[in-house]
């Protein structure tokens, strides 16, 4: 009786957490982006770099659509996380959250798997899983803006080290592994940004 009981747990909480990746994935799915350009009367997966992000939907349709969307796509992650906290207590239900909205931003199923490059929704996740991981990781894409005036370049670094961040804090194990899988996302992404970079000398990296 005590197994069947303890095999029950197991499975209740594997459901919640699946349930928890699974409407994270779909909520990250939900591109501002494309909403906002087909209002507009464009498919922004066809415009500028064809990334379904704000900063592609700033260029195309005004500043202020772009800052609009990019609070859009923080509000994304912080809700993401939020519900896995209503779902189930499992300790790793915001990273599975945060492992969803992400993965959903960037590969949207409601738009044959296009999307952003990810950096906002995991932002506004982090603000609730670890503000601490998120400022550090606010502050080295600062300096790198600072030094080279490199967004890009900026955003790469940053994903670079968001698992080192994570073990320098002393994360868990799976916190580690969720954040080194995201951050192969994210540098996916911009994988046209990376052979930018390795065409270009260092010298030319910094952007007037």
């Amino acid at each position: 009786m005590l197994a069947a009981s303890r095999q029950d747990l197991r499975i209740n909480v594997m459901t919640d957490l699946f349930l928890a990746l699974s409407l994270s994935y779909l909520l990250g799915s939900i591109s501002f982006a494309y909403i906002a350009g087909r209002i507009k009367g464009l498919d922004l997966s066809k415009e500028g770099t064809g990334t379904l992000g704000a900063r592609n939907a700033g260029r195309k349709l005004g500043k202020a659509a772009g800052l609009f969307i990019l609070i859009l796509d923080i509000l994304k992650g912080i809700t993401a996380v939020a519900a896995a906290g209503l779902i189930t207590e499992q300790p790793i239900a915001p990273l599975i959250a945060w492992l969803g909205v992400v993965c959903g931003h960037c590969w949207s199923v409601f738009l044959g798997f296009r999307g952003g490059k990810g950096l906002a929704s995991s932002a506004g996740a982090l603000l609730l899983i670890s503000p601490t991981l998120l400022f550090l990781e606010m502050l080295i894409m600062l300096v790198i803006i600072t030094i080279f005036r490199n967004i890009y370049l900026a955003a790469i670094i940053a994903t670079v080290f968001l698992p080192l961040t994570v073990w320098a804090l002393g994360g868990h194990t799976y916190f580690i592994t969720i954040a080194l899988l995201i951050a192969l996302m994210i540098l996916y992404r911009h994988k046209n940004n990376l052979a930018d970079l390795r065409k270009s000398p260092p010298s030319r990296w910094r952007r007037k």
